[in-house]
């Protein structure tokens, strides 16, 4: 260490020039990427995808999501204009400006939350804006630049027919609820916290409920559409809605009409009640069969598959509670020691997952982290690991991986006082008593521990 310093004292002489001359071109450019990291996270600090204000903010555009999806549809197939005359374009109204507020907000949030690259936390800017604009950027400055140039069609009276195909580009943002899918993954991860795993089941199915009844939301206004505006009344062909038209004498009411419509998606009359040269509706006809069909299918499998995940959730402990049962019924058994090698089993079953984990599938970092979060809780009361986490953490993690988890009878010895100590016992549920004649302590329940093998 001497002789390095005399060397780099030499050094620091002879380039004393150069040296000055480098610290002056460091004065001036001292904006590097790092450094507009630092000057923006002290401005604006980086959310983090799983933080709370992220969770509200994607369940809000979740709430808005659905909102388009549901008065989109009608909106643009019975032509709701924005106006404050009525109680729906008033609605619709708010609807899109404090949509339009939303999504322009969105924007810069998106690029001031962390992003995971390659399993990683990702925090600076330069990478948050890389994973940005090759996923969702460039969709979302489109979408917002449609519904700033349809609030500037409509304030210039442009033609009705550019309005409408305005109003048609803006059923593009509903692309944005594929974006969402990371909910169910935050649903998922948490009830795996929570160890709630039937959370994630129910949530299952009912998204694919609510996924039916919106697919049968944007048939039903599809079909509609046709009649009105894709076929419409000067083609010479007379569409559906002349033909339910000409039976009511005043008119049909537009709520009146979509029940129309939705009762023809969802049990289309046979043979259908078309004009015979009516080949468009026909072949949407056709269209929405084949679409129904495959969505119910499609329902049918998820929620199949959602039911059969459910049973396998306690299918194993039963597989392991029957095999222990088979064994003892081959042998030679008293009925008391069943019983009670049976009541243990299903107490040791409630207390372990049946469900292993490959620990190949992640780093050994995170699976010395994961043994930290199991067992630090109880390690940490013993002072000596309690000062190992604080200033050893590397040590402390090793400490927890070497413990493992196990299970003793009410009465069964732990360990006999006065003997060799093999292993270091921490009580995880339960308690323990020591008995006076000098036998090995004994639980007075089912208790669970960590024993160091």
């Amino acid at each position: 260490m001497e002789l390095s310093t005399q060397a780099g004292g030499d050094v620091a002489v002879k380039d004393k020039g150069s040296m000055m001359h480098l610290h002056k071109l460091r004065q001036t450019f001292s904006s590097t990427r790092d450094d507009l990291d630092k000057i923006l996270h002290r401005k604006f600090r980086v959310l983090h995808p799983q933080g709370f204000f992220k969770l509200c903010w994607d369940i809000l555009a979740l709430g808005l999501l659905l909102n388009d999806a549901i008065l989109l549809p009608p909106t643009l197939a019975w032509d709701v204009p924005m106006a404050m005359t009525s109680a729906a374009g008033m609605y619709v109204r708010l609807s899109f400006f404090v949509s339009l507020v939303f999504w322009t907000i969105d924007l810069p949030i998106n690029l001031n939350t962390a992003v995971y690259v390659k399993g990683t936390l990702a925090m600076g800017r330069y990478e948050i804006l890389k994973y940005y604009f090759q996923s969702w950027m460039i969709f979302d400055i489109l979408i917002i630049a449609f519904d700033y140039l349809f609030i500037i069609f409509n304030l210039g009276q442009t033609d009705l027919h550019i309005l409408r195909f305005a109003r048609i580009l803006r059923v593009l943002r509903l692309i944005r609820i594929i974006k969402l899918s990371k909910l169910n993954t935050m649903i998922e991860e948490s009830a795996a916290a929570a160890g709630r795993q039937w959370v994630t089941l129910v949530v299952a199915i009912t998204k694919t409920g609510v996924g039916m009844i919106m697919v049968a939301h944007f048939l039903t206004c599809f079909w509609y559409f046709t009649g009105e505006w894709i076929v419409g009344y000067d083609s010479g062909v007379l569409n559906w809605i002349e033909f339910a038209n000409a039976r009511a004498e005043n008119g049909v009411d537009p709520i009146v009409q979509y029940l129309h419509a939705l009762r023809w998606i969802l049990n289309a009359p046979s043979p259908p009640d078309l004009d015979p040269a009516s080949g468009i509706e026909r072949g949407v006809d056709i269209f929405i069969s084949i679409t129904t069909l495959v969505v119910i299918g499609s329902a049918i499998s998820k929620i199949s598959g959602t039911m059969a995940e459910l049973r396998a959730m306690n299918e194993e402990s039963a597989r392991r509670r029957r095999e222990v049962r088979l064994y003892l019924a081959s042998q030679s058994v008293s009925y008391e020691l069943v019983t009670r090698i049976m009541r243990f089993v299903d107490y040791k079953l409630e207390k372990v997952s049946a469900n292993n984990m490959d620990s190949s599938l992640i780093s050994p970092t995170l699976q010395l982290e994961l043994y930290v979060n199991q067992r630090a809780e109880y390690l940490v009361k013993i002072p000596i690991f309690a000062l190992a986490q604080e200033v050893y953490p590397e040590m402390f993690g090793s400490i927890c991986a070497a413990f493992t988890k196990n299970f003793f009878e009410k009465g069964e010895a732990v360990f006999t006082a006065g003997s060799y100590s093999t292993a270091l016992h921490i009580t995880f549920v339960g308690s323990f008593e020591n008995t006076k004649d000098h036998s090995p302590p004994q639980p007075l329940e089912g208790v669970n521990w960590f024993g160091e093998l």
